[in-house]
């Protein structure tokens, strides 16, 4: 017998429960699938889930469709000892939005458009008032802003869920150490480009890279201070 589907739209039974709508939907082992229609059974009046892969099954060939009964469809089912959605909407959002990358980058990019105006405009003011040192000191809390501000992205889609503090700190630290290792191949270059003695010596360059560090240490450490103070449960940026 041939078992025939009629477009759930057409029936009353598709305004009681409209809880699976067209989209792409996430399988629990990791497929994702587009979910075309809700149908029903002309047969058995059971309601059915009409969904074609987004990948090519060696099984059932590219792209391969579907029909499931829309309460299997919805089913839980157990992962690991835990209850877990058979399907779950596909969070197709792009991970780093356009006002992600600004608030990311404005205070970096702040700190480099200063550094380069003082010591292209002003460069004799700018070394009499050790003005490097203070550049270094808060590009090192910029970073680390910067830092704590993706990983809380990471953490608010799942992608990295880190819990503990201390091992966030480091993290911060680390992406820190590798921006001032950076800016002083930058600041090495810019020596050597242009008539400015930005790294007159070793000790000078050692110095540089502790500001840096020092400022992100400082950052990060005051945001898990305040957030043990208050005791709140925010995460630490």
């Amino acid at each position: 017998m041939r078992v025939r589907f009629s477009p759930a739209a057409r029936s009353p039974l598709y305004n009681i429960m409209p809880d699976v709508k067209p989209g792409v939907y996430k399988h629990y082992k990791g497929q994702r699938y587009e979910v075309i229609d809700v149908a029903i059974n002309s047969e058995t009046r059971d309601e059915m889930v009409v969904y074609r892969a987004l990948y090519d099954s060696d099984e059932f060939g590219p792209r391969p469709l579907f029909t499931r009964l829309k309460k299997i469809f919805l089913e839980k089912v157990k992962v690991n000892g835990k209850q877990t959605s058979r399907f779950t909407p596909a969070d197709l959002r792009p991970l780093l939005r356009p006002a992600n990358l600004f608030w990311m980058g404005v205070f970096p990019f702040i700190i480099f458009i200063a550094n380069y105006i003082l010591f292209t405009t002003e460069l004799d003011w700018a070394m009499s008032v050790h003005a490097d040192d203070y550049l270094h000191f808060f590009g090192g809390t910029s970073i680390a802003f910067s830092a704590g501000y993706l990983m809380n992205i990471l953490s608010g889609s799942k992608k990295l869920v880190i819990k503990n503090d201390l091992i966030k700190f480091f993290i911060v630290l680390t992406v820190v150490s590798l921006a001032a290792v950076l800016w002083e191949f930058y600041e090495f270059v810019s020596d050597i480009l242009y008539p400015a003695i930005r790294q007159p010596t070793v000790a000078d360059t050692i110095k540089d890279l502790v500001m840096g560090l020092l400022g992100g240490a400082v950052f990060a450490g005051l945001k898990i201070f305040l957030k043990t103070k208050n005791g709140t449960g925010e995460p630490i940026f």
